[in-house]
C-alpha cells in the first residue's frame, strides 16, 4: 500500500472529485462508514457504551459529523461536541452537522474556558472518544482551547480514543508535533496511510494504524507514482510459495551468513535465525573458527563453517580462498 503526506492525500481526493467526478460528499460519507465499522469490528459492545465525538470545524470535523449520524443510526450512545460556534463549519462539513441536527442530535459547542470546564465533567462519562478535531491539513502547534481540550482527552486514562485520520495536532506530512496532541490508541486513516502517522514521533501518538477505503480509485493513486510504501501482511505473502507435501530443505533456497567477531557473535546469529524465519531452506554461517564454538551453542538448525582467523580471531584473508 502506497503512503501520502497530508498534501498528497489532498490532491489525490481533489482528482477524484475533479476529474472522475466523485462528489466530496460521498467522499466523506464513505469516510465516517469506514470509521464506524472499525469501531463495529473493534468494540463489539460499543450499543451498551458511551461514545464522544469530538469535531473541529474543517472536514475532519466534517466526518466527525458523519460519524456522530451514523453511530445514532446503529442505536449508539453518541454525544457530539464542536470546538466553536456550530455556524462556523463550511461547505460539506456544514451539510453534514445539519443532516446531523436534522435527526434530533444535540451538538454541544466548546468555544470558550467556561465551555471548556463543561465539557471536561461531560466527557468523563465516555468509553470511547472520537477524535475528530484537525485533519491532514494542519500544521504548528494547536489554539489554547484545542490544546485543554486535547489534554483532557489524554488524562482519561480508561476511555479508548480512536483518531479520524490522524491524531489532532500531528503534523501529517512529517509526524512532528509542535504543542498537545492526541495520543490515540486507534488512527483509522482514510485513503492512505499518512507519511507523519510512521514518523517519530508521530508514531508514537498513533496507536493501532488502520487504513479504510474511502472509494479513491487506483488510478488516480498510480498516477502520483508514489515511492513509499507501507508494507501489510498480505504484501509478504506474496513471497512464500506454498510449500509440496514431497519438498525438502534443498528446494526451498541456500543463505550463506558471514560475519562475527569478538563480542559480537549475535549479528550472525540474528541474521541466520531470520533467514530461516522468513522460509530459506539451508542457512549457514561462516565465521573465524574461535568463534565457531559459541555459534554452534546459540544456533540448533543452522550449519556454521569455521574459517581462517587472525591473532585477534577475527576473519583472516585466508578466509577468500575457503
Amino acid at each position: 500500500m502506497k503512503i501520502a503526506t497530508g498534501q498528497l492525500m489532498r490532491k489525490i481526493d481533489k482528482t477524484a472529485i475533479l476529474q472522475y467526478k466523485i462528489p466530496s460528499l460521498t467522499l466523506m460519507e464513505n469516510a465516517g462508514e469506514g470509521v464506524v465499522s472499525f469501531l463495529l469490528s473493534k468494540f463489539p459492545l460499543i450499543k451498551s457504551s458511551n461514545v464522544a465525538v469530538i469535531c473541529g470545524k474543517g472536514n475532519n470535523g466534517g466526518d466527525g459529523f458523519v460519524i456522530s449520524r451514523l453511530l445514532k443510526k446503529k442505536g449508539v450512545n453518541v454525544s457530539t461536541f464542536i470546538l466553536t460556534s456550530k455556524a462556523a463549519p463550511e461547505g460539506d462539513a456544514a451539510k453534514n452537522l445539519n443532516k446531523l441536527l436534522k435527526t434530533g442530535s444535540k451538538v454541544t459547542e466548546v468555544a470558550d474556558l467556561a465551555a471548556v470546564e463543561k465539557f471536561k465533567d461531560e466527557v468523563r462519562g465516555a468509553d470511547i472518544i472520537i477524535d475528530a478535531i484537525l485533519g491532514t491539513g494542519f500544521e504548528g502547534r494547536v489554539s489554547l482551547i484545542f490544546g485543554k481540550v486535547i489534554d483532557i482527552i489524554n488524562s482519561l486514562e480508561k476511555t479508548a480514543v480512536v483518531s479520524v485520520d490522524v491524531p489532532s495536532g500531528l503534523n501529517s506530512d512529517n509526524g512532528q508535533i509542535s504543542g498537545p496532541c492526541v495520543r490515540a490508541d486507534h488512527t483509522v486513516a482514510l485513503g492512505l496511510p499518512k507519511l507523519g502517522l510512521l514518523l517519530s514521533p508521530g508514531i508514537n501518538f498513533t496507536g493501532e494504524l488502520v487504513i479504510k477505503d474511502i472509494g479513491i480509485p487506483e488510478e488516480v493513486v498510480k498516477a502520483e507514482n508514489i515511492n513509499l510504501n507501507y508494507v501489510l501482511t498480505g504484501d509478504i505473502k506474496l513471497f512464500f510459495r506454498k510449500r509440496t507435501l514431497d519438498c525438502n530443505k534443498g528446494m526451498k533456497g541456500k543463505v550463506l551468513v558471514v560475519g562475527g567477531s569478538v563480542g559480537l557473535t549475535g549479528a550472525p546469529c540474528l541474521t541466520a535465525e531470520g533467514a530461516l524465519r522468513t522460509g530459506s531452506g539451508v542457512v549457514t554461517v561462516a565465521c573465524a573458527k574461535g568463534l565457531n564454538d559459541i555459534l554452534e551453542v546459540k544456533l540448533t538448525e543452522v550449519m556454521t563453517v569455521p574459517l581462517p582467523q587472525n591473532l585477534d580471531r577475527s576473519l583472516s584473508l585466508k578466509a577468500a580462498s575457503v
